[in-house]
This record gives C-alpha cells, structure tokens and sequence, in this order.
C-alpha cells in the first residue's frame, strides 16, 4: 500500500496533534494466495466463497474486478454533480444506447465515452486449462461467467465501449437509469438498469470517533471527507495517547471488522562493503504459519510486509503507535576496509501513524469492502 508524502514542517506544526484523513484506500477485494510449495494460484470472491485455483504454467489472471457480481446500485450527493465508475460493456456486445433517467429530478449527463469497432481485444477474468483446452472465463452482458477458447472468443467480439456518467440529484431518493446493450447486428440483446441513491451523505462509514472526538471530517458541510489540510483552523485533534475508538457505519452498510496496524520498522542488510545498523519499512513475515515466507497470503507478499494487521473491537480503548515511520530509513554505518569511513542517518520523526482498517459490507450490492485510514499521533 502507498505511502503519503512527508509533510512539510510548517505544516505539522500547524497540524498540532493528530489527523484523521480520507480513506488511503477503498476497494473490494478477491483474495489472492498463492502457495511457493505447489506453485499454485487461488482466487476467492469472499462475499459468494467461488473459488478460481490454478498451477502457475496452466493460468493467468487478468482482471480480478470482472470476478465480482455487476455492481447494480450507486450513491451521489444530492444538489451536486457527481461521477460515478465508468461503465463497461462486455465482450458480447458493442455498445450501450439509450441512457435514461426515471425522474426529472435526477440529471443525466454522459460526460465522456469510447466505442470501437473491429478493433481490439475482448475483456476477460483470467484464463486456465481444463481437460487440456485453455479457456478464457468472461462476463457476459447479464452478468453471468463464460467461457470460451480465445479463437471463439476473439470470433465472438466485434468491438467495446465505456461510458462516464454524471448526475446532478435535486432531492433524495432513489432513481433508476435504464439502457440497452447492442450487439454487432445493431440488435438490443439485453435491457440494462442501475440504480442510483441520492442522499446528503454518501461515505459508507459516518462516523469514527477517537476519545470523544469525530475525526472523520467533513468541514465543508458537503457530507464527504476533506483532503488533509494542515493550515485549516478547524478540525479535531488531540494529544491524547489512547482513548475509545468509536466507528459507525451509514445506513446501506454493517460494519464486520476493525483492524490496526502500526508503522514497519526493520532490520536491513548493510550496504554492500560496509557494516552496521540500517532500517527498511518492510519485513518478512510467516502470515500462514506454515514455516515459510515464500507465499501470497490474502493479497499480501510473505516476503515484503509493510502492515501487520490486528483485529480490535469496536467501542473498546485504543492506544495509538508510537513507531515513527521516518524510522525506517535510520542507519549507522561503518566501513570494513577502512573505520574512518563512517555513514550515519538518524530521523526524529514527529509522526506515529497507526493505520485503521475498516471492513464492511455493502448491502445493496452484496459486496464486502475495505477502506483504510490514517490516524496520526504528533510527538509533543
């Protein structure tokens, strides 16, 4: 997971104590693993528990996302424009026409698009070989997981589209926008539907509170999270080391875990021709517990860990890191062939971040979700 850029001095200074920002990241997830011993990949959507597995020299995966069930249902803010994620036609059909809202009160605007024709290469999940075929798996236009060898499928696909829609709600409520899917022939094979939720307040978690203190902050009264403004005059922050950790979900959505993790700071090897201490943000962890550090554990390398998640309960007291993540990059060095040769960096971070992961699931669309945040403690 990426890191954010070091803040400026100034910047922290006017941070005080502490910050909690936007999620660093928002996705739903299929599972990875893999496992050295066999060289055998497995896929696991975690919400319908299928299953894709294959040896290394007999698969491929190409693109997890189209192993999810079609997203169905989106939320916008009302009284604003918002975009929601492109729209994807599938290998068996060309294009999608027609876009229509359900109600005057929700403005549909196609704000860019791409269609191609007899050029291209069609989308699939991921490829494998069964009973010595090797067959491409894809979604078709109603979302169900086909199959086909690449020659059928390459015949089969006759173009591509995708769609950015925006939406401007004037009230609450929920709205339909219908389409149709076109094949080749100009035909419409399928009538197509999503669903769109218009309400204040958008963001799958409300609120997360840190010893009595919302920390998810929304000061522009728009109902999402503000970008990290460290010059800002308002906001919540706090010297306090540990306090109760509060995290609420919004309506549409249940919360099913919390875990934490603090900053990596390890042991690296010393330059080459030199000897000493030196730190790296990473370290090899046995995630599985079979006695080695050579596998894929739920989509984390054994081999590079940066976080070590621990699952917390909700409502309960949390103590914040004090682990700087500047640390990672202190070293002490000496030179083996010469010891007047010396290489020495030491940071004094005023950072602790601890990372806060947040897994919940989204019940309009049956999926499960994680959002990972950052609360930081500021040394004094």
């Amino acid at each position: 997971m990426g890191k954010f850029s070091r803040m400026g001095a100034a910047a922290l200074v006017a941070a005080l104590s502490f910050s909690m920002v936007a999620p660093i990241s928002a996705n739903a997830e299929i599972m990875k693993n893999y496992d050295a011993a066999t060289d055998t990949y497995t896929y696991c959507n975690e919400d319908t528990n299928e299953v894709v597995t294959f040896k290394a020299d007999e698969g491929k995966m190409e693109d997890t996302s189209l192993l999810y069930n079609e997203k169905k249902v989106y939320y916008v803010n009302v009284g604003q424009y918002m975009e929601i994620p492109s729209i994807y036609t599938t290998p068996d059909v060309v294009k999608f026409t027609g876009f229509k809202s359900s109600s005057k009160n929700l403005k549909l605007r196609m704000y860019d698009s791409f269609e191609a024709t007899n050029t291209g290469s069609p989308k699939y999940a991921y490829y494998k070989k069964v009973d010595g075929k090797k067959l491409y798996f894809y979604r078709d236009v109603n979302g169900n997981m086909q199959s086909a060898e690449w020659d059928a499928l390459k015949e089969m696909y006759k173009g591509s589209g995708w769609y950015r829609l925006q939406f401007y709600a004037k009230k609450p409520g929920k709205y339909k926008v219908n389409f149709n899917a076109v094949n080749a022939q100009g035909a419409v094979v399928a009538n197509k539907s999503i669903t769109i939720i218009a309400k204040a307040d958008t963001r799958a978690i409300k609120s997360i509170t840190f010893a009595g203190k919302n920390v998810l902050k929304d000061t522009d009264g728009d109902g999402r999270d503000d970008y990290r403004n460290y010059y800002a005059k308002t906001g919540n922050y706090t010297t306090k080391k540990k306090g109760k950790l509060v995290v609420t979900a919004n309506k549409g959505y249940k919360i099913k875990k919390l875990e934490i993790s603090s900053a990596v700071v390890a042991a690296d090897k010393p330059d080459d021709g030199w000897e000493g201490t030196k730190n790296k943000g990473t370290e090899e962890v046995d995630l599985n517990g079979n006695g080695r550090t050579d596998d894929v554990v739920n989509g984390q390398s054994e081999k590079s860990v940066n976080r070590v998640w621990k699952t917390i309960k909700n409502k309960k007291t949390l103590k914040l890191s004090t682990t700087s993540e500047d640390a990672e990059v202190d070293y002490s060095l000496v030179n083996k062939k010469d010891n007047s040769k010396t290489k020495v960096r030491k940071t004094n971070g005023i950072i602790h971040p601890t990372f806060l992961r947040v897994t919940y699931y989204d019940t309009k669309n049956k999926r499960t979700v994680r959002e990972v945040y950052e609360l930081w403690l500021l040394k004094k």
